[in-house]
């Protein structure tokens, strides 16, 4: 389990700088040269925001700083004929086998719990389905053409990160604790049992506390697929179940006085 990375005011300065000199480097390319399929500028703020973890934050810093080498800005062609720039698609395939290795583990793991009898044909959920739409995808990249080349390129350049299950786990625990805030105030027991789990401060045992919960693993019900990084489908349906069923569920006091013991 990875933990949330301690930003230090030198990992803010170095990356504030590395995002500065990439983007100074294209727009001079681009002014004194015309070269017109370099990547996108980034804003620093939006590439910060994004880092959740230490390892991240290395993989992001290194990628900048390797474009300010000479022959960066190269023009590589792929097989299809799209063209781009040597550090762009050197950075895609890096992402690309991080997203590849993370979506075969994956499939692997949904492989293990399907239902007994099933080897030959095994049922699929909507999540295994997709990650094997995604994974195809991806791997015929180099084939791809035009608009579905940047689709498949961007996709790749947005989940290819090492961070994703806490990029995933952040948000999970930001927008559960959120809507429990608003129902807590109505039952004790209840308030108790947020006051626990709002102290698991990182959010991927946040997440797996949930996951591992006889009790309250029906809250993965709201959470949507995770390559959207999920969105409960609707706050006012979330409360009336956390209402009238979860705290109806017999394990339920059981679970609160586990938690909430010292």
């Amino acid at each position: 389990m990875d933990t949330p990375i301690r930003w230090s005011e030198k990992d803010y300065s170095n990356l504030k700088k590395a995002v500065s000199d990439f983007n100074k480097k294209i727009r001079k390319l681009e002014k004194e040269e015309g070269l017109l399929y370099l990547p996108d500028t980034k804003l620093y703020s939006e590439t910060r925001d994004k880092i959740t973890t230490r390892k991240e934050y290395n993989r992001q810093l290194k990628a900048l700083q390797d474009f300010m080498k000479a022959g960066a800005e190269d023009l590589v062609l792929t097989k299809a004929g799209e063209g781009l720039s040597k550090w762009e698609w050197q950075q895609t395939m890096n992402q690309k086998r991080i997203l590849e290795n993370r979506l075969t583990k994956e499939l692997a793991a949904l492989d293990k719990i399907r239902p007994a009898g099933y080897r030959e044909f095994r049922l699929k959920t909507d999540r295994q389905a997709e990650a094997e739409d995604t994974l195809e995808s991806i791997q015929k990249i180099n084939k791809l053409k035009g608009a579905e080349f940047e689709r498949v390129k961007n996709r790749v350049q947005n989940l290819g990160v090492t961070d994703f299950n806490m990029r995933k786990a952040t948000i999970y625990r930001e927008n559960l604790l959120k809507e429990l805030r608003n129902i807590k105030n109505n039952n004790t027991e209840f308030r108790e049992l947020y006051d626990k789990l709002s102290s698991i401060t990182n959010p991927e045992a946040f997440y797996d506390e949930i996951k591992n919960s006889d009790v309250l693993f029906d809250f993965f019900k709201w959470y949507k697929n995770p390559l959207d990084y999920g969105n409960f489908e609707d706050y006012s349906d979330f409360a009336e179940y956390i209402n009238n069923e979860l705290m109806q569920n017999e394990n339920f006091e059981d679970y609160v006085e586990f938690m909430t013991e010292e």
